[in-house]
């Protein structure tokens, strides 16, 4: 919470990973909806600094975070409107992947 009260919600996941994230690390971005600013702002950081990351979205087949990530090793979406679905989903694909 202290990057959100000290730097907004749009830009907590940014100065995170300004803090935290190397040219060694893989960042993996979830957003159901696909239209979070603080994941748009994430996608823009990774892919301006060449930092690893992939995606996870649902809802909207076209939406901005899916759409806008072009470096991700992964855009996986979700073909359903409800959260459940969604996130049932997203969290299948993380114990596949460790």
């Amino acid at each position: 919470t202290c990057f959100i009260n000290d730097f907004g919600m749009s830009n907590a996941y940014v100065k995170f990973l300004n803090f935290y994230s190397d040219k060694k690390t893989l960042v993996i971005l979830i957003s159901s909806g696909g239209e979070s600013k603080n994941i748009v702002n994430s996608v823009n950081y990774l892919e301006k600094n060449k930092i690893s990351y992939g995606v996870l979205t649902g809802f909207n087949k076209h939406n901005k975070v899916r759409t806008m990530s072009k470096k991700a090793l992964f855009n996986f979406h979700v073909n359903s409107k409800s959260y459940g679905v969604v996130e049932c989903t997203h969290q299948i694909f993380l114990h596949g992947l460790i």
